[in-house]
């Protein structure tokens, strides 16, 4: 699909220096730094990068008069952002480009990953509602965040065209809000590029089905996130209705016409990295659905220390009792994609390459 034919990016750390530059020329701030701070965890940087990110560009936007963009007191805009940082926003592609998605393969999947993050460097700079319709849609995306989608899916059911839909569905959310899930998606997509580490994987995970997933207790370690070898640094999460309600991981697609290209599917981003030693960044994901917690589907990643990248899926209907003994069953395959068809539902994963070490991935389930 056009959309993503984007220039191929031979270094990912360049990049994210390059835009990290671009930032603070327009916003006088030094995410770079900040996102190398010594002596704090990996979340601790991407929580100051990203907190510090939204004060900057609310106080360009108010600087500069900006209309149509909400600016929120400063009272209101730490409230917002305390609660923002700590979730990690679904994004939202029309249906017939969450299909696109799964043909990804090698480079081609690379550059998509990559190139998300000059795309949103684009959004952060929005001055308006249209600029940033304009920046969405170069990107393919239809929403950032599950509050706009649910905005513009609504204005599609009242026969808006497509781009007008997402206008007034930023107008509806609010300019200012909006920004604060750019910033937060692009300073963790800066972060997985600009970490200087050999064995890491960035992973979008696109939920095609009508079920909202969840990953029970995915902080913990006897939870439903099995980090074999190295850790999480950032896991997807969103509110299942927007404003408010229920934490989910992956929220499920909306429908404003029965087999419209157009329909709304979401999809989360996740960034592994290793440890210090010999380890590379190797877990597998369990997501369950919301409404019945007997339909299950594993997402299993790996970029090893010596052996060769990999992924895979499977369906199940109960948890079993041992995830890193269903890691290693989907492990040893030794898989670079898998796409199958199971009880209904279509399941596709695809790392770029077997080798190298700095990996990205994307996974899909989808209804057929």
């Amino acid at each position: 699909m056009e959309t993503f034919e984007l220039p191929t990016i031979t270094s990912g750390e360049s990049l994210a220096t390059e835009i990290c530059e671009s930032l603070q020329q327009e916003f006088n701030i030094d995410i770079k730094g900040l996102l190398t701070t010594p002596g704090l965890s990996d979340k601790e940087r991407i929580k100051l990068a990203a907190s510090h990110l939204v004060e900057n560009i609310f106080l360009k936007a108010h600087a500069e008069q900006r209309e149509d963009y909400d600016l929120l007191s400063s009272n209101n805009l730490s409230d917002i952002v305390a609660q923002a940082i700590e979730t990690e926003p679904n994004i939202s592609y029309s249906q017939k480009d969450a299909l696109a998605l799964t043909r990804l393969q090698g480079d081609e999947l690379k550059n998509y990953v990559y190139n998300l993050a000059k795309r949103f460097e684009m959004m952060s700079k929005s001055k308006s509602p249209g600029q940033l319709v304009a920046e969405l849609a170069g990107s393919a995306l239809m929403s950032v965040g599950v509050a706009m989608g649910k905005e513009v899916i609504k204005n599609l059911i009242a026969k808006q065209a497509l781009k007008t839909a997402m206008l007034n569905g930023i107008k509806s959310i609010g300019m200012g809000t909006i920004m604060v899930t750019v910033a937060l998606v692009l300073v963790g997509l800066l972060y997985y590029l600009l970490v200087d580490n050999p064995k890491k994987i960035l992973g979008l995970v696109v939920n095609n089905t009508d079920e909202n997933f969840v990953v029970h207790n995915y902080t913990r370690s006897d939870g439903d996130l099995c980090m074999v070898h190295g850790q999480m640094v950032n896991f997807m999460e969103d509110l299942s209705d927007g404003i408010e309600g229920p934490k989910v991981q992956l929220k499920e697609r909306l429908n404003f016409g029965e087999g419209d290209e157009e329909n709304m599917v979401f999809a989360g981003i996740y960034f592994a990295d290793r440890n210090v030693g010999f380890r590379g960044s190797e877990g597998l994901a369990l997501f369950s659905s919301k409404s019945n917690d007997n339909f299950k589907f594993a997402h299993m990643f790996a970029v090893p220390y010596t052996n060769d990248n990999r992924t895979n899926m499977r369906l199940l209907n109960a948890r079993p009792g041992n995830l890193e003994t269903l890691f290693r069953e989907l492990y040893n395959p030794n898989k670079q994609r898998v796409d199958f068809v199971e009880n209904g539902y279509r399941l596709v994963s695809t790392v770029n390459h077997a080798r190298g070490g700095v990996v990205a991935c994307i996974a899909f389930i989808g209804k057929v």
